[in-house]
């Protein structure tokens, strides 16, 4: 997977605290963003940025190469990725799925298979502070995942940045 903004269409599902600011940084970095949020009203500075709405995780994932999700709880994360509604009803194959909340390393497995089954890659990654994320700051240094056919990754302070 090549990623360019003028290539690689982004999704994100949560917009709260670290959601928002590590999104604001994907699209001051050029790269359209399709976003969901329980909450439209929490997405509207997105929104006002130029990123579109999704009504559901699956629509996000739809218009997506690349969905990254960070929500509030393990039950939130098996809502928004597993759910009848979520972003692997919606992910064609070859898509990548990066979940960046802090959950439950069984449920990052089990996102894993059934991901894995429709031929779509599924990622854990990250370590950063809501202060890092608004500063387009992590203490990893680097957002990574591999899709099912090449390995692809993003330097948080590089790339993602103009």
């Amino acid at each position: 997977m090549s990623i360019d903004p003028q290539t690689t269409r982004v999704g994100w599902i949560g917009t709260g605290v670290m959601g928002l600011s590590m999104c604001g940084h994907v699209l001051d970095a050029g790269y359209p963003v399709t976003v969901h949020n329980r909450t439209r009203s929490r997405a509207e500075p997105l929104l006002e940025k130029g990123a579109a709405w999704a009504d559901t995780p699956a629509e996000v994932a739809a218009a997506s190469d690349v969905v990254c999700s960070i929500v509030g709880y393990p039950a939130d994360v098996r809502e928004v990725i597993l759910g009848d509604d979520g972003a692997l009803a919606g992910a064609a194959e070859g898509s990548t799925l990066v979940d960046l909340t802090t959950s439950e390393p069984s449920l990052a497995v089990e996102i894993a298979e059934q991901a894995a089954e429709k031929g779509i890659a599924s990622k854990r990654s990250t370590s950063a502070t809501s202060t890092g994320a608004r500063r387009s700051r992590t203490t990893a240094g680097r957002l990574a995942w591999s899709s099912t056919t090449s390995p692809a990754c993003i330097p948080s302070r590089c790339s993602l940045r103009r």
